[in-house]
């Protein structure tokens, strides 16, 4: 356990310093190899899904026209993002930071309009509103510097996780080898 935990946050360190080295190649790459396997995994459940649905129709089960509509449609995106796949990673980034802005100014709200969070609740709620008024601005004027700030984010993140996996790697090796 110690050395898979060991490697994990040495793994996560090397790819936050790639993506941080190299943040357009790096966060291509990522986004390559993530829309691909997804859009592998959705064909082999669409195709999945479309041998059930026709199993289903033969034995009567009703709703199997749903389930075979299921699998087509997952067929075809899993089609559209092997095909185009720089495409679909682009947009896909976007959409997660259009949702991240959107939640980010709804959340902000909440916390401004609940009565009975103290004042540093509503001081985050005006903290989420502004940061998620700001990166909304950002996505229109400069989606490209918004994915590239996506990119950083998830780089340190990975630094930051690799960082604590190895200190937990090392706290539970030291305490493992305590007499008890």
């Amino acid at each position: 356990m110690v050395g898979l935990l060991l490697v994990r946050g040495l793994l996560a360190v090397i790819l936050g310093i790639i993506l941080l080295s190299a943040p357009a190649v790096g966060g291509t790459v990522l986004a390559l190899v993530i829309v691909i396997t997804v859009g592998a995994w959705l064909m082999v459940d669409g195709l999945t899904s479309i041998a059930t649905g026709i199993s289903e129709r033969r034995h009567r089960v009703t709703g199997a026209g749903w389930t075979i509509l299921g699998g087509v449609l997952a067929l075809l995106t899993g089609l559209a993002a092997l095909v185009f796949p720089l495409t679909t990673a682009a947009y896909g980034g976007l959409l997660l930071l259009w949702l991240a802005a959107i939640g980010l100014v709804l959340r902000g709200v909440a916390e401004l309009l609940d009565r009975q969070l103290g004042g540093w609740v509503r001081l985050l709620g005006l903290l989420n509103v502004v940061f998620g008024i700001v990166l909304a601005v950002v996505l229109l004027s400069n989606p490209g510097a918004a994915l590239l700030a996506l990119v950083w984010l998830i780089a340190w993140y990975g630094i930051l996780f690799g960082i604590a996996g190895i200190v937990g790697a090392v706290v539970v090796l030291r305490a493992s080898r305590r007499p008890d």
